[in-house]
């Protein structure tokens, strides 16, 4: 199984890496991604084969951004970043076009949750790429509120995050 974590922060790596469930990193691994719309707008330039500025705002730093959004790390540099974020892509692409078990892992933030609509856009995304790609989608919401519209259609499971390991991996093999 592949797990592949679309951010919001490093929460969900620690949480794989505690699990001794961590592979290769993916493209948002180390990041901190606040609004998913962000996420599915780097998605779709990785598969239209668009280039991906790596840029540094003052309003932010020590710091670098994947392109004109507000995704950003402190964990690489703008040197250092474009050659990895390259491998990253490829990783995510080869993922999908492969045969194997995939999960994507989103954590919200409180502020900005993940809609339907972009949950559905992501799906789409994904079976462009791949009709037969064997995924799951872990939508992990930071509080009970969130779930008040929580996402309920194929292939996502909408939940409460939580630090209880036994309830992760519950969550990750539904």
């Amino acid at each position: 199984m592949k797990i592949i974590a679309l951010g919001m922060c490093c929460r969900v790596s620690w949480m794989l890496q505690s699990l001794k469930l961590k592979g290769e990193d993916s493209m948002f691994e180390w990041m901190r991604s606040v609004d998913f719309e962000d996420i599915l707008k780097i998605i779709r330039k990785v598969v239209n084969n668009e280039s991906i500025e790596i840029t540094e705002r003052s309003s932010l730093p020590g710091n670098v951004l994947l392109d004109d959004t507000e995704i950003f790390t402190s964990h690489y540099n703008k040197e250092n970043l474009p050659e990895i974020f390259k491998r990253r892509s490829q990783r995510f692409i080869d993922y999908i076009k492969s045969s194997d078990k995939i999960v994507f892992i989103r954590e919200d933030y409180y502020d900005y949750p993940t809609t339907k609509n972009q949950i559905i856009e992501l799906k789409n995304i994904i079976e462009t790429i791949n009709p037969n790609c064997n995924y799951k989608i872990l939508l992990l919401s930071s509080s009970e509120n969130d779930l008040l519209n929580k996402i309920d259609i194929e292939k996502v499971n909408h939940v409460l995050h939580t630090q209880d390991k036994d309830k992760y991996l519950e969550f990750i093999n539904f």
